[in-house]
Parts: structure tokens; sequence; C-alpha cells
């Protein structure tokens, strides 16, 4: 049986203006007892937001106990002034991600051009079977609007589950950006972070993805609009997929 608790590895940032998503590559488990791989299997999903600024956030997330497991949590965040944390560029970092108690590691982290959106990935492999709390701890002297959610996967490889990688920028009303590798079976995770003043837009998963989590801290310009999605890889040319209702201008990365 591989190992577990292997830290998941990090990505170098993708910066870039407009709405910021992410997205990462889960890697599919080869059967034990049959020579071909097999789907990684969804789990469960969770979400929690602020209504203020805040420095903690917390919410409950059922692990199931089916085998090889993966937890990853995405964060989509508003950065501020709030967010000063003695650097003085007022962008909002969490410090760090815990499931019952357990740390996670960070994915990927990546800050709009202008730093005005903030998304964060962080992952833990072989999460305790358990209905647990995540809490999600702010550096210190941060404080910030966010949206979160969790994604439990099984079947997941256990050492090295991230794949591949990828970014897109889009100023029109679809967006879609394709990892840089991707095999048969995987799954693939993204989140995304639009100003809460652009609530009033739609916005539409495609057609391959299922939506897991969609809320936003208010509708303000300093507000935070948050999601993510999921799907399974054909094994070509796998992308996640965005419409919205009008043009904005929008990121997007794979992870």
């Amino acid at each position: 049986m591989p190992p577990t608790n292997q830290p998941l590895t990090t990505h170098p940032d993708c910066r870039q203006w407009g709405r910021l998503a992410l997205a990462f590559l889960v890697s599919a488990l080869p059967s034990v007892v049959q020579a071909s791989v097999t789907d990684v299997i969804y789990d469960a999903s969770s979400t929690s937001k602020s209504t203020s600024a805040v420095s903690s956030l917390s919410w409950s997330h059922v692990v199931g106990s089916a085998a090889d497991r993966l937890l990853v949590v995405g964060v989509s965040i508003a950065n501020s002034s709030t967010c000063d944390g003695g650097d003085n560029l007022n962008i909002c970092e969490v410090e760090s991600i815990t499931f019952n108690g357990v740390a996670l590691t960070i994915a990927q982290a990546n800050n709009s051009s202008d730093n005005a959106l903030r998304v964060e990935h962080w992952g833990l492999v072989a999460p305790n079977n358990a209905t647990a709390n995540i809490v999600v701890t702010m550096k210190t002297g941060d404080s910030a609007v966010l949206v979160t959610g969790a994604v439990s996967f099984a079947n997941v490889v256990q050492v090295g589950p991230v794949r591949g990688s990828g970014c897109a920028q889009s100023t029109d009303d679809f967006l879609s950006v394709a990892p840089s590798a991707t095999r048969l079976r995987d799954a693939v995770i993204d989140t995304f972070a639009i100003p809460g003043n652009s609530t009033s837009v739609a916005l539409f998963p495609g057609s391959a993805q299922t939506q897991r989590w969609n809320d936003a801290t208010g509708s303000s310009a300093a507000d935070v609009w948050g999601g993510g999605s999921t799907r399974s890889s054909p094994g070509f040319a796998v992308s996640m997929d965005w419409s919205l209702g009008s043009t904005v201008t929008t990121f997007h990365c794979v992870l």
C-alpha cells in the first residue's frame, strides 16, 4: 500500500488582472485488483463564508471511510487594507488550515495583478474518516472577507496527487482553461473569486462539471463572490469552463 500523509506539490504563483480562480488535478489511483486504473471518487463537499473581515473561519466537513482519501480546500479572498500583515501590501494570506486538528499543506496561492483578489488551494492526503471542523486561520495582522469550500475524494494516489496546472485570462462571457497534464479518470477541482459587486452576473459551470459551492460575502466591491466545481477527466483536452451572463474580465488557473 502506498505511504500516506505525503506533502502536496507547491506550485509557483500565477498573477493576472480581474476575476481570479484556481483549479487543480488529482490523480486516479491504479486499481490494486485490476490492471486498469479506476476513477477518483467524489466523497463530500462543504462550504462557509464570512460576512465581515475575520481572522479565522471554521465549519464542519464529513470525510467518509473509503480508502486513499484526499481533502482539498479552496479559499476566495477579497484583499484589502485590513490585510497589512506587516508587509504594507494589503494582501490577505492564509497562515494555516486544519481538519480535525491536522494541518493541510498549501498547493497554490495567487493574487490578481492589482492585488484585489486572492485564491488559495490547500490539501491533505489521507484525512481522518471523521466529522470534524475545518479551520482557516489568516496570517497575524490579516483579516478578510472570504468564501471557502472543501471537497474530499477517495481512490487518489497518496504520493504526489497533483499532476498538472494551467492559467488563462478572459475578457468576454466565456472562460476555459486546461491543466498541463491529465490522464483518464483523474479529477479536476477549481475555485473562483469575483468582486462582490458582480453578483448580479449569471455564472454557469461547464456541462461536464458539478458545482460544489457558490456564495458571496455581500454585494459591494469590497466583498468577494467565490465558488468551485469538480469534474472527471476523459483523458484528453480536459478543461474547466464557466459561462457568464455578460462580459466580465476573468482569470482562471488549473493546478
